[in-house]
């Protein structure tokens, strides 16, 4: 996966050793479809940890209860964690985290790709996430678009 132009295309199929997937989870951490299912069955992630890093992945939760109605988790909770996640990676500059989301709606959280990328921008720049955190195009087109009104404070 080429990620020396600050992002990636396509879907993540592996990783290299300083390579981690995060994807979406829930609190629970019931790692049963999506991007989760694949974060367990290839990358390391531990069923019954919905947040932070096991194995070659990191767990985001952006829905509440596995059982719960969708979206279960709003959009700060969801913001709340995007910022633990940076911290995270700001502390292990060491590694790569490559976010698994796209900018073609395929979310299982009940949120679409537009509001997913207005939480990776809610509580500072574009320009003051940590580098190592590699987005995929599309969504990165998604994230600067939601930057751009963060910056104008609409």
């Amino acid at each position: 996966m080429d990620t020396s132009k600050g992002h990636y295309e396509g879907l993540i199929t592996e990783l290299k050793p300083h390579q981690i997937f995060m994807f979406g989870s829930n609190m629970e951490g019931r790692h049963g479809s999506g991007t989760a299912k694949i974060a367990r069955e290839k990358y390391g992630a531990k069923y019954g940890v919905g947040e932070g890093r096991t194995g070659q992945s990191y767990a985001l939760p952006t829905v509440g209860l596995n059982d719960a109605p969708r979206p279960s988790r709003t959009l700060d909770e969801i913001a709340e964690s995007v910022e633990n996640f940076y911290g995270y990676a700001t502390e292990n500059p060491d590694l790569e985290f490559l976010v698994a989301y796209r900018d073609d709606n395929h979310n299982l959280c009940g949120y679409s790709s537009e509001q997913l990328a207005a939480c990776f921008v809610a509580r500072r720049a574009l320009e003051e996430v940590p580098p190592n955190v590699i987005f995929n195009k599309g969504f990165l087109t998604l994230i600067k678009e939601e930057d751009l009104q963060f910056a104008l404070g609409q």
